[in-house]
């Protein structure tokens, strides 16, 4: 009885949970570098993507639709075998005002920092140095 009681004080809290709000502002400068890392390997209209981890925000949705805008092929399902395995990170250093991208495309991962910026109360991403690559 106490276990069934304590579920439903702490369980149902996650069915209340809020979206998280997206924080990046305007994300156009990562997504344009991201598909630019991307066709320096794997040319478009050539290539099938295998998106793995997607997640629900501005920076996911941009990403697909610029992929697809420029002829990739996109499995956003993750779960077949077909395509290039592709997923990203993105970790912000708030007390540095910096950002770093990493993407895993197949058997490398790309990263690449930015300093974050404010203009007309939204934020803006500058590169930090060159793309680096690292091959698992």
């Amino acid at each position: 009885m106490m276990a069934v009681l304590f579920a439903l004080a702490f369980g149902s809290g996650c069915a209340f949970r809020k979206k998280k709000p997206d924080l990046l502002g305007n994300p156009d400068v990562l997504v344009e570098d991201v598909k630019w890392v991307i066709a320096r390997e794997h040319p478009p209209a050539k290539t099938r993507l295998r998106l793995e981890k997607v997640k629900d925000d501005a920076f996911a949705e941009r990403l697909l639709f610029a992929l697809r805008q420029a002829g990739y092929a996109v499995d956003e399902g993750g779960g077949g075998k077909d395509g290039l395995p592709v997923s990203w990170v993105l970790d912000e250093m708030k007390n540095e005002n910096l950002m770093r991208v990493s993407v895993e495309l197949g058997s490398s991962v790309y990263s690449r920092t930015y300093q974050i910026g404010e203009r007309n109360e939204q934020r803006q991403y500058s590169p930090i140095g060159q793309w680096s690559r690292l091959q698992k």
